[in-house]
């Protein structure tokens, strides 16, 4: 049979409506019931704060290494070039260190070389006057026939002989003076040669020291220019890693303090706690209805058996 609720089970719904939507209304008043998400910072291209040195610190390190790179291939190639420069010129220093010694040994082999052209030369004179006069006498008639000794003959060879020993006495007026101005010209030729040799090895000298000077001065440079780099990109990092643990601890902090320092719907009592609490009493609400009709369910049941059997009771009557 179907249960029809009257005026007081209209009048509980109402009233526990009434009710939980008040509650609701109260909860909203006290703590909202919707926050605006907090907008979120768009990712950025370039890094700020302490990240943003590194985009100066990478280029800087990777300039650093390559000249290191270029130091070590340029600097020892110039200081080898500059010791085989020395090495050659100690070498010639050192062959050239017994010429002054050697000196008397220069002057006798130009002296021999010269009385050898000189009597090379007195010999090509007088086969050459020899020559002049046999043609002399062929043309003459003054040559004889035979092999035998002629007075042309006689005058030949003595004419010869005689331009011979004046060409060796000229040589021998002019032989001191020229073994002089062969000594002078020797001394000078080795004091020369000594001097430019001398220069040579100290330009040599100079060249290495220059070179070695050269390639410590840039490595300390480049060593220097590294080092800081480096340090400063370590202390960059440090400082980043102290920043992001305090930032962290700061993000924390703030959480926490907000969590405390939030509105509430009610001191110490959390919004679960309410909502629990309008469920169960939605549940207690559909319980009541649920015993109600099932209990006037059973009080109606009840008075129709009553009511039949009052009606067979007064039909037997």
């Amino acid at each position: 049979m179907e249960r029809h609720y009257d005026v007081n089970d209209l009048a509980v719904a109402i009233g526990l409506a009434a009710t939980v939507f008040s509650g609701y209304l109260l909860m909203t008043a006290a703590n909202g019931t919707f926050q605006a998400a907090p907008p979120q910072q768009g990712a950025t291209s370039q890094p700020t704060g302490i990240l943003a040195s590194m985009v100066w610190l990478q280029p800087a390190l990777g300039q650093a290494i390559l000249d290191q790179s270029l130091l070590e291939r340029d600097g020892p190639r110039a200081i080898t070039e500059s010791a085989t420069n020395l090495s050659r010129a100690l070498v010639a220093q050192h062959r050239f260190g017994a010429a002054p010694e050697n000196l008397s040994q220069i002057v006798e082999d130009k002296a021999a070389r010269m009385k050898t052209d000189h009597e090379g030369r007195v010999q090509t004179v007088m086969g050459r006057a020899i020559v002049n006069f046999s043609q002399r006498g062929w043309r003459s008639g003054l040559v004889p026939s035979g092999f035998e000794p002629s007075e042309f003959n006689k005058r030949m060879i003595h004419a010869t002989e005689t331009m011979g020993r004046r060409l060796d006495g000229e040589f021998s007026s002019v032989w001191q003076p020229t073994l002089g101005r062969i000594i002078v010209d020797t001394s000078r030729e080795l004091t020369a040669l000594a001097a430019q040799i001398q220069e040579r090895t100290g330009r040599a000298i100079m060249q290495v020291t220059q070179a070695q000077m050269r390639y410590e001065d840039a490595r300390a440079a480049n060593q220097y220019q590294l080092a800081s780099v480096t340090t400063a990109i370590r202390r960059t990092t440090q400082l980043a890693e102290q920043f992001e643990r305090l930032a962290v601890a700061d993000g924390r902090t703030g959480e926490r303090m907000a969590r405390l320092a939030e509105p509430r719907s009610w001191p110490e009592i959390p919004v679960g706690y309410f909502i629990a609490a309008s469920a169960a009493l939605l549940g207690i609400f559909g319980g009541g209805l649920a015993f109600r009709s099932g209990r006037a369910e059973e009080e109606t049941a009840a008075d129709m058996k009553f009511e039949a059997l009052q009606r067979v009771y007064r039909k037997i009557a």
